[in-house]
């Protein structure tokens, strides 16, 4: 029997007519960044260190992944970032490059790999953009550091600074310590943060910083400035991947306040779409500028501030001076 309907003019499927394909999200570049930060646009960011999750961050819409020398700790079981190579962060950063698809990914430099001299540095920065595709590289920054920084930025690869709490820096530090409490610590932040904008650095991250600092900081910097455990008052928020879905055991020491531990209504999902729901709500939080919330910030004891002025009385009331323009509420 012959065919009574004309092929041209058969009828489509409803799902076809009424559907259309998803634009794909476009690629985010460090002129978006900028851009992001001229508009107030957040920026909401993860350490990712692999394929399958770099994948969930990106379907997540996530803008930036930095694949951290972390993953010592939060993949490779070490008590620390210490004992992380150089050749490991490139395995892990290709890994995640790879899953990141549109977003803008960022290689850790770890301990070791751009201490010692410029030649260093900008060997080691050249192979995350040669051999993992990176956009970008960071280094945990002090102004003795300074040099680094310029010799990658004339090397013309993107470089961030990492300011604040430093894991490579642990036992010069005393340990895990929240910066930015005292006068001295204030005015060494900013000093660095300005220096490093002048140096060639295209963001600065902020990690462990009190909430009034961290807001100086961004407010009197040009570049973007993101923060780890560092308040309300930045372009944009990182946390570590596994700290939105606890899959980091924190053993007996206590979860730092700045880490929310999401939740899901599993109902019949499988494992990786909770995953895909907690990213997407860090991300929806970011984005609305919800996270962190007031629990999860650190803020500076102001009479313990004053009298740690120690004769810094003009640093002080330069200090309260910018503090008083930041916003009274978030």
């Amino acid at each position: 029997m012959p065919d009574l309907i004309d092929p041209a003019h058969s009828p489509q499927p409803a799902a076809q007519l009424e559907v259309s394909p998803k634009k794909p999200r476009s690629d985010v570049k460090v002129t978006t960044l900028q851009n992001m930060k001229e508009k107030g646009i957040p920026v909401a960011a993860l350490s990712i260190y692999d394929y399958p999750f770099a994948r969930t961050a990106a379907k997540a819409g996530v803008d930036v992944i930095i694949v951290g020398d972390s993953l010592g700790m939060t993949v490779l079981g070490y008590g620390n970032t210490l004992p992380v190579t150089m050749d490991e962060m490139i395995v892990f950063a290709s890994a995640a490059v790879r899953g990141a698809g549109p977003v803008f990914t960022v290689g850790d430099m770890p301990l070791g790999a751009y201490q010692a001299s410029n030649e260093d540095a900008v060997r080691n920065a050249v192979r995350f953009i040669k051999e993992a595709k990176c956009a970008a590289v960071k280094c945990e920054a002090s102004m003795k550091l300074l040099p680094r920084f310029e010799a990658i930025a004339n090397a013309e690869v993107l470089v961030m600074g990492h300011l604040g709490l430093n894991p490579q820096k642990i036992h010069e530090m005393g340990g895990h310590r929240i910066q930015g409490k005292t006068v001295e610590s204030t005015m060494e932040l900013l000093k660095t943060a300005k220096a490093l904008e002048h140096a060639g650095a295209f963001a600065i991250l902020l990690e462990g910083v009190t909430e009034e600092v961290a807001g100086i900081i961004h407010h009197e910097l040009k570049i973007p400035v993101y923060g780890i455990g560092s308040g309300r008052f930045t372009d944009g928020q990182l946390l570590i991947g596994h700290d939105p879905i606890d899959f980091y055991d924190w053993g007996t020491r206590p979860v730092p306040k700045y880490i929310k531990h999401y939740q899901s209504d599993v109902g019949n999902k499988t494992a990786g779409q909770v995953i895909l729901d907690v990213f997407s709500q860090y991300v929806k939080e970011v984005k609305e500028r919800k996270f962190p919330f007031p629990e999860n910030v650190h803020h500076i004891d102001m009479e313990a501030f004053k009298s740690s002025q120690e004769g810094r009385g003009e640093d002080t009331a330069d200090i309260l001076k910018l503090m008083a323009k930041l916003p009274g509420d978030v």
